[in-house]
């Protein structure tokens, strides 16, 4: 045990070529599903950062199991997530982002401090399928605020059908997912603030090996937390059950944006609220 040090040196941590230091993020043998509805567009454009142009009055959530990839061990998680555009290109903006079990906490690190995603921890993550039953929900401060209940074989609107074409083809389909970063900074007064906040990009292929149609409910309640009611369920459009990989990865630096225009839209994704004595109480 001598020879253990606080000191790595750089060959150390590249020596594994497989590894997040050497080629990327690498999640593999992904499964879960994903269901796309109808909301009201004056709430997105309440709550997106105002960088984005919205393409459609719709959301996509997920609710899948990680168990492998290359930076730490796996867990599940769940997402919100809006199709949006920057600069005249396409892409996805994540706007909640939860992760539960053995490895979220090095998840959310990962994801979060290095990417750029909204990522929380929750205290459960919950995935049921039976034969063509499928039933996930996720809950956050006591409250399940995300309830998906499907059945395999044909989605719930003909719309969908578009939507998840390249899952269904089995197509590298990910494309551009739009990520906000920025420091948090101490002024001379002892203010904290935000401070350097930056737009990027972040290119991976997500390739299906399985993919089946599936019409679905869902339930939404919001927590300070995760106020994810405030997205409402206009019309489910459809729903999909999946097995996939993400692969080659790669970030861009797009822009320079507007540190302090940005707190009001990251403090509830990106932070949590403690509870004391009935109250809530901004803890970080």
């Amino acid at each position: 045990m001598s020879g253990l040090s606080f000191f790595t040196p750089t060959e150390e941590i590249r020596k594994n070529p497989a590894s997040l230091f050497s080629k990327g993020c690498e999640m593999r043998n992904e499964e879960g599903m994903f269901v796309c509805w109808e909301t009201r567009m004056e709430v997105l454009q309440k709550i997106m950062p105002p960088c984005f142009t919205l393409l459609a009055p719709m959301v996509t959530a997920y609710i899948i199991s990680m168990p492998d990839n290359n930076f730490g061990v796996g867990y599940k998680e769940c997402a919100l997530i809006v199709p949006v555009s920057y600069d005249g290109t396409p892409g996805v903006y994540f706007r909640s982002h939860f992760l539960n079990g053995s490895g979220a906490a090095g998840g959310t690190f990962v994801g979060r401090e290095l990417a750029g995603f909204p990522k929380k921890l929750c205290e459960n993550i919950t995935i049921r399928r039976q034969a063509d039953h499928f039933h996930g929900y996720c809950e956050k401060d006591g409250v399940r605020f995300l309830d998906i209940e499907a059945t395999l074989g044909e989605y719930n609107a003909p719309e969908a059908a578009s939507i998840f074409a390249a899952n269904e083809a089995g197509e590298k389909s990910m494309g551009i997912m739009y990520l906000i970063k920025w420091d948090i900074e101490e002024d001379a007064s002892g203010r904290v603030g935000f401070e350097n906040a930056r737009l990027v990009s972040n290119y991976a292929d997500t390739t299906y090996t399985e993919w089946t149609r599936a019409t679905a409910t869902v339930t939404l309640r919001s927590t300070e937390n995760a106020p994810w009611a405030e997205l409402e369920v206009v019309r489910v459009l459809g729903a999909g059950y999946g097995k996939f990989e993400n692969t080659g990865s790669s970030c861009k630096l797009l822009a320079q944006l507007d540190a302090k225009e940005l707190e009001p839209y990251m403090m509830t994704s990106h932070y949590d609220c403690g509870y004391y004595n009935g109250f809530t109480e901004r803890l970080y």
